[in-house]
């Protein structure tokens, strides 16, 4: 009875092509899901980032193009150290002639790990310059940003962050300086 019960399921039920089905499925299953990511935890990325900008207060106003380069280093899987250097170009418009800003800056970073997607916000000091028409205004300020990464690979991301800096002697006048950008980050060392 048994081998009798055994051909018959044999013989209406092709295992072979169901294990080949079911491995198909299975290994399809594992690529279609986010693969997974420890943030940046013991990692070095640098980073480079393009955007906008947007300065006003007192005499200095419009809107620019930004750019920068970071550098991060991973304590944990959710603290990261972090510097970076930052410049925006603000081209003259009505009376107002072209306006340069700069940025040093170093901070904490706060990583929230959500697998692919990895939202974050950072806090730091930064030494902010601004120049228009042979006057240069240099300022200690802080930098406020909030972003997310988006993991390729444990080695590449894709992100977007806004940063609101602000000169901390001028604190009272709440002059905007934002910056809004899209970056690229790659894991130097590992």
């Amino acid at each position: 009875m048994a081998a009798r019960l055994t051909r018959v399921v044999s013989s209406r039920l092709p295992v072979r092509p169901f294990r080949r089905a079911a491995l198909v499925v299975a290994v399809a299953a594992v690529l279609a899901l986010p693969s997974l990511a420890a943030a940046y935890e013991d990692q070095l990325t640098g980073g480079l980032e393009v955007g906008y900008a947007h300065l006003s207060g007192d005499s200095l106003e419009g809107p620019g193009l930004f750019g920068g380069v970071d550098l991060r280093l991973g304590l944990t899987d959710a603290w990261n150290l972090w510097g970076g250097l930052g410049y925006s170009l603000h081209p003259p418009h009505a009376d107002l002639d072209a306006i340069h800003a700069g940025t040093a800056a170093a901070g904490v970073e706060w990583v929230f790990d959500v697998v692919q997607i990895v939202p974050y916000a950072t806090v730091g000091l930064e030494a902010l310059v601004t120049a228009s028409g042979g006057t240069v205004d240099p300022a200690i300020g802080a930098q406020v940003g909030l972003g997310a990464n988006y993991l390729l690979s444990r080695a590449v991301a894709l992100g977007i962050i806004v940063r609101y800096h602000a000169p901390l002697s001028r604190i009272a006048e709440l002059p905007v300086y934002l910056t809004a950008g899209l970056g690229l980050s790659l894991t130097l060392a590992d």
